[in-house]
């Protein structure tokens, strides 16, 4: 059982590590004070990457400098409107 519990684990810090690399990528940046209104993309972004069927894609994606969040991510909406209302925020502040 310890073993299955690792897996899963290690399973899930890895998902959540490239959720962050995503987040890095698009320049979403760590606003606490706008948590209650990302609430939901950031908990859809959460959702999408614990159930990615291939998360290694998105290391692909990252390395390959592609622009954006790829196109075929479930999380896709969640993590541009993320990245859109850091964006604002920056430049109004």
């Amino acid at each position: 059982m310890t073993q299955v519990l690792k897996a899963l684990t290690d399973d899930f810090d890895r998902r959540m590590q490239m959720r962050r690399r995503m987040m890095d990528h698009l320049d979403i940046t760590n606003r606490p004070d706008l948590a209650d209104e990302l609430m939901p993309f950031l908990r859809q972004t959460l959702t999408a990457c614990n159930r990615c069927v291939d998360p290694e894609i998105c290391e692909t994606w990252i390395g390959n400098g592609n622009a954006g969040a790829p196109k075929f991510c479930r999380g896709r909406l969640s993590f541009e409107a993320l990245a859109d209302a850091t964006a604002k925020v920056c430049v109004s502040a």
